[in-house]
């Protein structure tokens, strides 16, 4: 008890600095703590994390985009109130729909305040390798990327597809693993790609984004809650250190390696110190994120 998004009053933000989206969002008061009239407690009798709910209207399909990218990255964002208190959250639900007679767009998302440091989803690290920019748009989930070169990028590797110029974090870069390579520029052939899920693109990109080489490979064999060891394809560029980033989105674990061995399933494969809290299959990524 006692968590919030700082005093509100009324529960109208009249400034949110921490998504750099709109004035108009509303905080809705989900359990008093009796310690002062307007304090917007983050704690739901039906969550375990402290949680608030926010809801706008807006006729920018941007800010949409932007909500919605936080909700499939799972990325820790900072919320800052209008008394300047801040808090790190994961947007947890994100819903909208438009109007199709005024265009308005009606949305409403919860936020949960992270109390401890998550394991967050990383955004890989570049190597030396594929080093080039997006020749064209692509929509979330496209399996596709035209890009302006191809130079020394092969099947199977994985490159950080991110806002150019900038830090990468969660909210503006992803990590998808290359199926083909084709040819370059917006009419080219592109490079066939999937996210760890199977799927296409999680995030909105635009043109000029960057697109490079990291470091990721796939498990050999099944790694099962409590393991305190994995088997990979490849150990290449491994060491203890790095951090690896094991799973998909929504159920990522990270590791930090305490002996790097050799590959395949039959290898020594990769020994850590605190076991696997999930289940993961054969052929789930593991890929250096710091």
């Amino acid at each position: 008890m006692g968590y919030s998004l700082g005093t509100i009053d009324p529960l109208v933000v009249t400034k949110f600095d921490g998504f750099d989206l709109p004035d108009d969002m509303v905080v809705v008061r989900l359990l008093s703590d009796g310690t002062t009239t307007h304090n917007a407690v983050l704690q739901s009798s039906g969550s375990s994390l402290p949680t608030a709910t926010l809801a706008g209207i807006t006729e920018d399909a941007a800010v949409i985009a932007a909500l919605r990218a936080y909700r499939l990255s799972h990325a820790i964002v900072t919320w800052t109130d209008d008394q300047a208190n801040t808090s790190s959250v994961v947007v947890a639900t994100f819903s909208a729909a438009q109007d199709k007679i005024s265009g308005l767009w009606d949305w409403t998302m919860t936020l949960h305040e992270q109390l401890t440091a998550p394991e967050g989803p990383g955004v890989g690290v570049p190597v030396a390798g594929l080093a080039t920019t997006l020749a064209a748009d692509p929509a979330v989930g496209a399996t596709n990327l035209k890009v302006a070169s191809v130079t020394t990028v092969t099947v199977g590797q994985f490159v950080r597809v991110g806002a150019a110029g900038v830090a990468a974090t969660a909210a503006n870069s992803e990590i998808v693993r290359v199926l083909t390579v084709g040819t370059t520029g917006s009419g080219g052939t592109g490079l066939g790609i999937e996210s760890d899920t199977g799927g296409g693109m999680v995030l909105d990109r635009a043109n000029a984004d960057e697109v490079k080489t990291i470091t990721g490979t796939l498990l050999a064999a099944p790694a099962a809650t409590g393991a305190t060891n994995i088997r990979v394809d490849s150990v290449t560029a491994l060491t203890t250190s790095t951090i690896l980033r094991i799973g998909y989105l929504g159920h990522y674990e990270l590791r930090t390696p305490t002996v790097v061995g050799t590959a395949l399933a039959g290898g020594t494969g990769i020994d850590f110190a605190a076991p696997l809290k999930r289940d993961h299959g054969l052929d789930a990524w593991v890929v250096v994120v710091a």
